[in-house]
């Protein structure tokens, strides 16, 4: 890390920690879907749990969408304001989920949460780009996914399935409190200097973190990004998230409605398939990290490899026939067919799961500082694009074929194959990229260094 201070680590941990509440606000509905369809299909014999898959959709496009503005704002402006901003609007609309009585006060809700959270995520990880040195990039992004899809979502989840089952509207209650609570401490919070991480900036930027705000981004800069031709083929790439969105969205029904699982232990079983996500998402970032220095192209080279790789595995996993109805939580976990499915499918998301630090750091690397929190709002918008193509494939088909939950994985997983034709051509431009913007960033710290202050 090349912030070396106390209060840099407060930060950081911070904002761990407000990433983590956005990411258990984000993960509620997936896994009390069924509560809320045992409730209001008695009032309306018509719903589905495919209409509460159009929530995730639209709260994905609208968030992300309007996350490009939040992302440009935090180029422009200082980040901590705009994450703020975000936490409060995120907030306060959980709480008023909590009151939703209908349809459409819980897709309002539900949306406009979503803006918040989505707002949050660009600066958050610009700061963290700042913070971290290239070669310890990818781990740190790593560290991000594994606290908003696992630690944030999936565990605590965990906490709010029996709450659920009690009242579905009290999760959005608490983390709505949570989250107002923790707003103070984002006012005291200090973020590092733009490029602070940076070769040659680092130490100017420490003696005088001053100079870093003469660089902010202008409205010109949007046009000549795309001059950067690793752009065009990184930023869009979109399908190799469309299963990750079918499988976090209705991963729980799947499993209850499919294999007999109830809610708790389909959660826990995905829990072991996150785990072994979690292994992919560290053990690639750490690859991507290592081999750098002597391959600036070795993270699109993993990008092509395990957006190829992870087909097979994932598609053999949801169509292996099993049934858990009637077995208890240990029952479940001692049946050799349900363990070989759940490593089967957590050998395929262990492999998807090391696509994204090293697509995120990749994207990083080829974007000067005050232009990152621009690019990767763009980049998750097209990410969450995947995700809500995923997600709204899902709603689709069960809306018009009720319980083809098996035939709704497998069509999703087929999408991932045609990731490399995104990867692959980015293999021609990434290098003279990675290498203009390295030359940009040696040539203002040589730009810089009579302009320091004496302390």
């Amino acid at each position: 890390m090349s912030v070396k201070t106390s209060l840099s680590r407060i930060t950081l941990l911070s904002l761990f920690v407000i990433i983590a509440i956005a990411g258990v606000m984000v993960a509620i509905l997936p896994v009390i879907q069924k509560p809320i369809y045992d409730d209001w299909v008695q009032i309306w014999p018509n719903f589905t749990v495919g209409h509460l898959g159009l929530i995730t959709v639209a709260s994905t496009y609208i968030s992300t969408g309007l996350g490009v503005l939040f992302g440009y704002m935090g180029d422009k402006f200082p980040r901590i304001k705009v994450i703020i901003i975000g936490g409060i609007i995120s907030s306060v609309f959980s709480i008023f989920t909590f009151f939703a009585t209908n349809y459409l006060q819980l897709f309002f809700f539900q949306v406009i949460v979503a803006v918040g959270n989505g707002s949050m995520a660009p600066a958050i990880y610009s700061i963290f780009s700042d913070s971290y040195k290239s070669e310890n990039r990818g781990s740190a992004f790593a560290w991000l996914s594994i606290i908003t899809g696992f630690i944030g979502g999936l565990i605590g989840t965990l906490l709010f399935v029996e709450i659920a089952l009690i009242d579905w509207h009290l999760p959005y209650l608490i983390m709505g409190i949570i989250g107002l609570a923790f707003i103070p401490i984002l006012f005291l919070l200090k973020e590092p200097p733009r490029g602070g991480s940076e070769n040659g900036l680092a130490d100017i930027y420490k003696s005088d973190p001053s100079l870093s705000f003469q660089y902010v981004i202008k409205p010109e800069d949007i046009k000549y990004l795309w001059k950067r031709r690793s752009n065009l083929f990184l930023i869009p790439n979109l399908v190799d998230n469309i299963p990750g969105g079918i499988l976090f969205t209705y991963g729980v029904s799947w499993l209850a409605f499919d294999h007999g699982l109830n809610p708790d232990n389909g959660l826990i079983l995905l829990a072991l398939v996150g785990l072994l996500s979690m292994v992919g998402t560290f053990g690639f970032a750490h690859i991507g990290d290592k081999r750098l220095k002597s391959d600036n192209l070795i993270r699109i080279k993993l990008g092509i490899i395990l957006s190829i790789s992870t087909v097979p595995f994932v598609l053999l996993g949801v169509n292996i026939p099993w049934d858990a109805t009637g077995l208890d939580l240990v029952q479940t976990l001692m049946t050799p067919i349900v363990l070989t499915v759940a490593l089967i499918i957590g050998a395929g998301m262990a492999l998807d799961a090391g696509i994204y630090p090293n697509w995120l750091s990749a994207i990083t690397e080829i974007n000067l500082p005050e232009q990152r929190s621009t690019m990767i709002s763009l980049g998750r918008f097209f990410d969450a694009c995947g995700t809500g193509l995923g997600e709204l494939i899902g709603a689709l088909i069960l809306i018009f074929m009720p319980g083809e939950y098996t035939f709704m994985m497998s069509f999703a997983v087929l999408f991932t194959f045609l990731s490399f034709i995104w990867w692959v051509p980015a293999l021609k431009f990434y290098r003279k990229d990675y290498e203009e913007v390295q030359n940009i960033l040696s040539k203002r710290a040589e730009e810089l260094k009579p302009k320091v202050k004496s302390a």
